[in-house]
């Protein structure tokens, strides 16, 4: 509506020019007021336009394969080449700050999927899946979102819902970590907040409730549930009746069966990570790197198909303490370890890799921990049920029109 009314505007005012030097009785008389002169016209040519035409071969591609990493490389060199005038143009005060929507670190990058191996903090189990990595995460510098891991599987939540069918590009993810950690900072800015949430880590419902994105929970397709401790029936007797993990599994290959794409926030241990659940592949989306080994500092998505395979680990491997090696550097294997791959005991294979993961790279360890000091009688129950809990909380885009105020 803007846009028609802004161009009808012009129109009248070109109208009201027209009139001004327009005689209707003597047509003939109709004269421009000021004819430009020769030497304006020649001064056109001071200007700084340039049509040069790119001087490629025949036949070149748009695409440089070479450059699959940060995209096409022929097409992002002309968008390069805008920002950096559009740049120059910005320090040299000839345009306001505000024509200036890019800043050098919105790189065109489309990222790769890479067929990596990693090892649990504990050693006991191998993963060989596919990995897509950003360039940055929660915690880095750029997006200063240390504690926004709630805000951020909103924000990545909502654009998954916004862009059926599809994963975000690395400079898409990069921008979505980024806009969601700067939600979270203004969320903690809020007094109510402050003094609510001292630690800064909002839970779902407020952050639904703030209205960060067009987004809701459908609390009869959710789940709450609680992962099982070996060899500790008479402790967990208050669980009785409840929910497993497991079951919740089973809920959700079920569903998957008779839908298409369902998009689930998963809550546990005060972390928040995005599970999308297709018919023939499961992805995990995490803006903690932390999560994915020891040192890691980028967002990833890790994607559960019928490639994705869990081994138990050698013995020699239990042995030794994991470390950011976890992860190989290699896409490929040599004879060597073919060799040892083959000597491995499988443990699941397909999508029910995913369940695994959870089990025994996320929550192992802790749990593990927790048992220890629930042996040594150091742990109440209060906060037993807290750090068994899990929770799947099924999400849907709400009715935009309600959020037209905020989002406007």
């Amino acid at each position: 509506m803007t846009n028609l009314l802004s161009s009808d505007t012009a129109c009248e005012n070109f109208n009201n020019k027209k009139d001004e030097n327009w005689d209707a009785g003597d047509p003939l008389n109709y004269q421009v007021k000021q004819k430009p002169s020769l030497i304006r016209l020649l001064s056109w040519n001071k200007c700084n336009h340039s049509f040069r035409v790119p001087n490629f071969p025949r036949g070149t591609p748009l695409l440089n394969k070479a450059n699959g990493e940060d995209g096409g490389d022929d097409i992002d060199n002309d968008r390069r080449c805008q920002l950096a005038s559009s740049q120059a143009r910005c320090s040299q005060g000839e345009s306001d700050s505000g024509s200036c929507a890019f800043t050098g670190s919105d790189r065109f990058e489309i990222g790769t999927w890479e067929k990596r191996k990693l090892v649990s903090r504990d050693g006991k189990l191998e993963l060989e899946t596919e990995i897509f990595l950003a360039s940055i995460d929660q915690r880095s510098e750029r997006a200063s979102g240390e504690g926004a891991c709630t805000v951020l599987a909103v924000t990545i939540a909502d654009w998954l819902h916004q862009n059926p069918e599809i994963l975000p590009l690395r400079c898409q993810l990069d921008k979505l970590v980024r806009e969601g950690s700067s939600e979270w900072r203004n969320l903690c800015e809020s007094v109510v907040h402050m003094k609510e949430f001292l630690d800064q880590h909002f839970d779902l419902d407020t952050v639904l409730q703030e209205q960060v994105r067009p987004l809701t929970v459908i609390p009869e397709k959710s789940y709450v549930g609680f992962f099982e401790l070996e060899n500790m029936p008479n402790r967990l007797e208050f669980l009785k009746g409840a929910m497993s993990f497991d079951s919740i599994w089973e809920e959700l290959g079920r569903r998957e069966r008779t839908i298409e794409e369902e998009i689930y926030i998963v809550s546990w241990n005060d972390h928040f990570f995005v599970l999308k659940v297709e018919v023939n592949v499961i992805y995990i989306i995490d803006t903690l790197g932390e999560r994915l080994f020891e040192g890691c500092n980028k967002a990833f998505i890790l994607k559960f198909n019928i490639e994705s395979k869990i081994f138990k680990a050698p013995r020699e491997r239990r042995k030794r303490e994991v470390n950011s090696e976890a992860i190989t550097e290699n896409h490929s294997t040599n004879a060597g370890e073919e060799d040892e791959t083959s000597h491995r005991e499988l443990v699941c294979q397909g999508k029910s890799t995913c369940k695994e993961f959870i089990k025994g790279f996320l929550a192992a360890l802790p749990l593990r921990e927790l048992q220890a000091d629930i042996e040594k009688k150091i742990i109440g129950e209060a906060p037993l049920h807290h750090l068994l809990q899990i929770e799947f909380h099924h999400t849907a885009p709400c009715n935009r029109n309600s959020h037209i105020k905020r989002w406007s």
